[in-house]
């Protein structure tokens, strides 16, 4: 838990001079570096005070819409180009470039991936570099540069949702669909969970640390794409208009 984490008693919405306000507790709820919580988007502030009043804590180490919107504002939207650098850089750990050297996993991992694969060849326009056992892919300088003009397009709600499943379900190319709303919760869980599922143990205590870890990786595939939702297209609506 974060040291400066809140914990939440109750929240709710208050609208002042064209913004809505999130309160927690009775007071105007900032991120750790002090932005207010605010957001012209009505849909969003009461999404964020309902998961903080279920939640009951406001902690930016654990996946929510509170730890989310203090990424943005915190640290995507004063250096935006500096989240797109770090997302291509991990392009490289990409899961999706990492598929097990077994035939028969393999296969199944490749399915399971398929939205992201074809993702890579739209953007790229070729196959992912596929990493060989025990080695680095090797991604030619035209994919790195397709994958960062793209990400330079992103507004900052949706650079905080690639950000997030990158470091979170360890996937770049995951994590640009579902800031696009282009893949849904199902579709997201069977990939992030594929390798899992096919390495996993037959014990009972390893199915339940899988289980566990599903259960984990679907609430947070629900989050991002919860904030990729309001957040993402209050921010995309603002910018077209």
């Amino acid at each position: 838990m974060d040291p400066r984490a809140l914990t939440v008693n109750s929240a709710g919405v208050e609208e002042r001079d064209g913004c809505c306000v999130v309160f927690a507790n009775g007071s105007p709820l900032t991120t750790p570096a002090g932005n207010p919580v605010e957001t012209t988007s009505r849909a969003l502030a009461e999404a964020l005070a309902d998961e903080l009043e279920a939640d009951g804590i406001a902690d930016v180490t654990v996946p929510s819409l509170y730890a989310f919107f203090s990424t943005q504002h915190d640290f995507i939207e004063p250096a935006p180009q500096q989240t797109v650098d770090a997302l291509v850089e991990l392009l490289a750990h990409d899961y999706l470039l990492h598929p097990d050297e077994r035939l028969d996993v393999n296969e199944a991992e490749i399915a399971a991936w398929r939205p992201q694969i074809e993702l890579w060849a739209l953007v790229a326009g070729q196959e992912p570099p596929y990493a060989p056992p025990d080695g680095e892919p090797e991604i030619s300088r035209t994919a790195y540069s397709a994958f960062r003009d793209m990400l330079a397009w992103f507004c900052p709600a949706q650079l905080t949702v690639v950000i997030h499943a990158a470091n979170l379900l360890k996937s770049v190319t995951l994590g640009i669909l579902l800031a696009r709303e282009e893949i849904d919760a199902g579709a997201a869980l069977n990939a992030a969970g594929a390798t899992l599922r096919l390495t996993a143990g037959e014990t009972q205590d390893e199915l339940d640390q899988q289980d566990e870890r599903e259960d984990a990786w679907r609430d947070v595939i629900a989050r991002l794409l919860g904030y990729a939702a309001v957040a993402g297209s209050e921010q995309r609506a603002a910018g077209s208009g």
